[in-house]
């Protein structure tokens, strides 16, 4: 247990050894950490009690079809897709801030392969901007009102499936980080 927590913590650069930065740890690392481990099959022989990763070129990351989906193909698609509902909505809601904050959290969005949750958590931070504008009257809100939303807008609007349930327990831990 103890190597492991090392493996996990600490990196070796030569003689050098540093601590592992979790705190700027995102969803493309970790998506990137995801495809890596679709290439490698676990062997446990327990007869010699050992175990190993052995590299199986693309193999399950293929027939999944897990792949990482560039940031600006999201941002393409946000702003095609995501923007003019966002418009819509708080047209409908007319000019009271409660309508449209309510107009905002109201929205759902729902990625049907959602990997390590790249796309979602553009769609959150872009909904979440969005709702600190209507709170805040300004067009760029302070920090902290941003995250305020931010974590609202996870909670309320967002939502992912995956065939591959380690896809899901991953993009829960993207979302969670970002809230």
């Amino acid at each position: 247990l103890l190597s492991a927590i090392r493996h996990l913590t600490l990196m070796e650069e030569g003689r050098n050894r540093r601590a592992v930065d979790y705190k700027n740890l995102g969803a493309r690392e970790l998506g990137s950490v995801y495809e890596s481990l679709l290439e490698l099959h676990p062997l446990i022989h327990l007869e010699a009690a050992t175990f190993a990763l052995n590299a199986v070129a693309g193999s399950e990351r293929k027939t999944t079809g897990s792949f990482y989906t560039p940031e600006e193909l999201i941002a393409v698609l946000l702003d095609s897709a995501l923007n003019p509902v966002i418009e819509q909505a708080l047209a409908r809601a007319g000019s009271a801030v409660e309508n449209q904050q309510a107009a905002i959290t109201n929205l759902k969005v729902c990625d049907p392969a959602c990997g390590s949750g790249h796309f979602l958590l553009a769609a959150a931070r872009r909904l979440a901007r969005r709702l600190a504008q209507v709170r805040t009257g300004e067009s760029e809100p302070p920090p902290e009102v941003q995250r305020a939303a931010l974590r609202e807008v996870i909670s309320q609007s967002i939502y992912g499936v995956d065939i591959n349930p380690m896809s899901v327990e991953l993009c829960k831990v993207s979302l969670w980080m970002e809230a």
